[in-house]
């Protein structure tokens, strides 16, 4: 029997993807974090594993001068800033970042981040083996699309996106995903000796709407 069968896709998930201007060096990024680790405690809240180090929350400060950190927030902001006004309108305000350190055998439970516009990490060191970072649907979604209930997958290699409950990114050095913080994720085990370093962080919206529109109406 021959239909005309179309296939549209409703409530995506967007995740964007991009990586720093190579003019950016990450060793000297690196290097702060190291530092701030001898100096500072682990706090753990998703980060498990021997020796793992997650540090304290800290923001962008616009008159913090001679600070590679610091000025990685800078563009990972203007970043953030420029996929929010691609479909909407407002500021994007950087709420916290954070570093990581994954030691072999260390990863991150599956988490979400409440209350977060816009979260995402960016890898400053990973090597092959790094351990990916793996992004799940929620539960109905993930019993919905089973095979038990719709069937045996004809390429289990290559499944298109609306039969996926979860997607993986291996993590490359440079790389920076973006996602909504209500989107469940968590990293896989380093499986090599290298430490996996990244930069978490997460973004409010500020939209003065209220106010355009009194201008408008006056």
């Amino acid at each position: 029997i021959e239909m005309d069968v179309t296939r549209d896709y409703y409530f995506p998930k967007p995740v964007w993807r991009t990586s720093l201007p190579r003019d950016i060096k990450l060793e000297p990024i690196v290097d702060q974090i190291y530092r701030l680790e001898k100096k500072s405690k682990s706090r753990h809240r998703s980060n498990i594993g021997p020796h793992a180090f997650q540090s304290e929350d800290f923001k962008y400060d616009a008159d913090r001068k001679d600070d590679a950190l610091n000025d990685l927030l800078f563009h990972i902001g203007s970043l953030v800033q420029a996929i929010h006004q691609t479909d909407r309108k407002g500021e994007v305000v950087l709420s916290n970042a954070w570093c990581n350190i994954n030691r072999k055998d260390g990863m991150n439970i599956p988490h979400t981040h409440p209350g977060s516009m816009y979260s995402g990490v960016i890898w400053l060191k990973a090597s092959e083996g790094a351990g990916e970072f793996v992004i799940n649907e929620n539960d109905d979604r993930i019993m919905l699309q089973a095979e038990p209930w719709y069937g045996r997958l004809k390429d289990p290699t290559n499944p298109p996106p609306h039969w996926c409950s979860e997607w993986s990114f291996k993590p490359k050095e440079g790389d920076i995903l973006v996602f909504p913080g209500f989107l469940s994720h968590q990293v896989m085990p380093n499986n090599n000796e290298d430490d996996r370093i990244s930069v978490s962080f997460n973004f409010q919206v500020y939209d003065q709407w209220e106010t355009e529109k009194e201008n408008e109406d006056g």
